[in-house]
Order: C-alpha cells, then structure tokens, then sequence
C-alpha cells in the first residue's frame, strides 16, 4: 500500500506540474494565439498521456473562470482535452459500435433528460445557440465520465487522483489567502478587485473558481481526498503533510462561510460515520475543525485587521464572523431576498415552470 502513494515524487507528476505552470504562463499571450498554442499542446498530450490529462483537466476546470476572465483565449482547453480522448477511444476499440453504445439505465435517463429539455426549450422560444451551448454545458463532464467508464484505468491512477486534489486544495488555499490577507486586491482578475459585493458576501474567499460556494465544494473534495489518503498510508510517512493539509483546507473552508458547503459536509460526514461506523473520525474531525479555527481562521482575520491599520482601503465588514453568517441564514431580511430572487425564488420558479 505504502507503494502506491509514493508516485508523488515522480516522474508521472512533472508533465502534469509543468502544464499547469505554462497554463498560467499562457495567460500573458494574446487569446488568439494561446487559443491556437494551447489546442496543439493539449491536443498532442491528451492524445500521448490520457489518463494524466484527466488529472491535468481537474485543476482546469477548478480555475477555468479565474484562466479565461483574463484570456478568454484558454477556454477551450477542457473542451480540446474531452473530445481527443473520446476520438482515442473510438480508434482504440476499433469502432467497436456495440461496446460504446451500451449505456446504463441512468445514462439513458441523462440523455433523455437532455433531449427532452432541448425540445421543450426551443418550443417555448429559447434560442437554439443558447439551447446548444447550456446542453454543452451539461454533456461535457458527462464525457469525461464516458471516457474513463469504458476504458481500463492504470494501475495506482486513483491514488494520483487523490493527490492531484490535495494539490488543487492548496493551490486554491494559498490564493485564497492572498485574496483574504489582501482584500482582494492581490492576483485577482480587473473585474473582480472591483466587482461590487454586498457586506454579507465581502468577508467570504471567491478563490480561482470566483465563487465562493464552488470554492467550497473543492475544499470539501480535497479534504476527502486527504481523509482516504491518510487511510492509505499505513506507515504514516505522509502522516504531517496530510495533516497540515487537512488542517488548511477546513481553514478555507470555513473562510468561504458557504452556510451550504458546511451544513451538507456535516451530513455527509455524519451519514458516513454511523455507515462505515468508524467512530474514531469523530475525534478527527473535532480536532481537525478545531485546529483550522485556531491556526487558520483567527490568524488570518487578524491578518486582515493588521493590512486594515495600515492604511489599506477596505469596505466595511472585510472581517465576518461565523455566528453572524449562519445567524443571517434566518434573518427575516435574509428569508425575504431569497424568496425573491434567491434560492427560494429558484426552487418555487422551478416547480412553477415543472408543473407547466
């Protein structure tokens, strides 16, 4: 077992590494032409090394919104990287029709579901390039599932996996606390620094996915990425790195404030322990959030006071309190917004047009 997590070191990491760097990289080239440098390199390594350009495509498209507000020119990658692997496929079965067109029944439920919404939308007047481009939307990362369902994965690649999002987690961590620590003034996209946000949402971190509720839901993937990892690694030789690492991805998270995220990994945590009843979690867990509060959370809210007092311009409420934001979450003012145009509008619009 102990072999399986030492690939990290290797080799098989570096291409992986340096693509990500001349992604970044490729952020200071006009977009046509890192649109046409991007699509042969992503191009030939997808076509050369698939399965380590899954792993590549999980950092993309976490910071795809962050990439593409400054180059528009790179958001083609994800879609570039999907549909070499799917031609590989098909000449490595060798248009074996049969294999690629047997589906599960929840497949077929999907696809139905994808046909049914375009015919019903371009009934009731939506636009076909909108209806084309929010049916992409949805059949791109069904894809990729696609993809990896009807090949044979290499030995050891779900333990790359794993690393790769506890990679992606301190990447998304350590820009998340420049933007915190900063006010939003370091490494952060023109329009963002100046995007005009409410008291409530100007204490939570946006990241690189610009969104704070999606930052969260990739903190919560990495912090299952180190859970199973620690789990792996018998002779704890990675026993300090996983636990910094969990340790600071609960930091972030909670830095998010997504009311959401933490209420539905407190669920899922719950629902997993009384399963698999490996009741020793609980003290994990309450040691984890307790040290990610003290060693994370308070340190850099008083980071931010600190840049505050010295001059730096900060809108009010720069510094948020957990208590007040899970306090807001039944607020009369708060429950009214919703309603209106918020998550409550959405789920009664949704059964109104559903019932249509």
């Amino acid at each position: 077992m102990q072999r399986n997590l030492n690939f990290k070191f290797s080799k098989e990491v570096l291409p992986i590494l340096l693509l990500i760097i001349l992604t970044f990289a490729a952020l200071a080239l006009p977009a046509k032409i890192a649109m046409v440098v991007t699509a042969v390199l992503f191009l030939g390594f997808a076509w050369v090394k698939p399965f380590e350009s899954l792993l590549y495509l999980l950092v993309y498209v976490a910071v795809r919104p962050f990439l593409i507000e400054i180059n528009p020119g790179l958001k083609l990658i994800g879609d570039i990287i999907t549909f070499t692997l799917l031609l590989r496929l098909l000449i490595s079965s060798k248009f074996n029709l049969k294999s690629l067109f047997t589906f599960k029944w929840f497949e077929i439920a999907f696809l139905a579901f994808l046909v049914f919404g375009t015919i019903i939308g371009l009934k009731n007047g939506v636009g076909f390039a909108a209806t084309i481009f929010q049916v992409r939307t949805f059949l791109i990362m069904y894809l990729v599932y696609y993809f990896i369902s009807r090949s044979h994965l290499p030995e050891n690649w779900a333990t790359k996996f794993l690393w790769t999002g506890v990679g992606l987690g301190w990447l998304l961590s350590l820009h998340g606390l420049v933007e915190k620590i900063s006010i939003r003034q370091w490494l952060l996209p023109e329009y963002w620094k100046y995007m005009p946000l409410s008291a409530e949402n100007m204490v939570r971190i946006y990241g690189l996915p610009g969104n704070p509720n999606s930052l969260a839901l990739l903190m919560m993937f990495s912090i299952i990425a180190v859970i199973i990892l620690k789990m792996k690694d018998t002779s704890k030789h990675y026993s300090k790195w996983l636990n910094v690492s969990f340790v600071l991805f609960i930091g972030i998270l909670l830095l998010t404030f997504s009311r959401g995220t933490l209420i539905s990994a407190a669920v899922l945590g719950v629902t997993y322990i009384v399963l698999s009843k490996q009741f020793v979690l609980i003290k994990k867990f309450a040691i984890g959030f307790l040290a990610a509060f003290i060693f994370v959370y308070v340190p850099v809210n008083g980071a931010v006071k600190l840049v505050e007092t010295l001059g730096v311009e900060a809108p009010q409420g720069s510094v948020g309190s957990l208590k007040d934001r899970f306090g807001q979450a039944f607020d009369e003012k708060n429950i009214e917004r919703m309603t209106s145009n918020g998550r409550l509008f959405y789920l009664k619009k949704g059964f109104e047009i559903w019932s249509d």
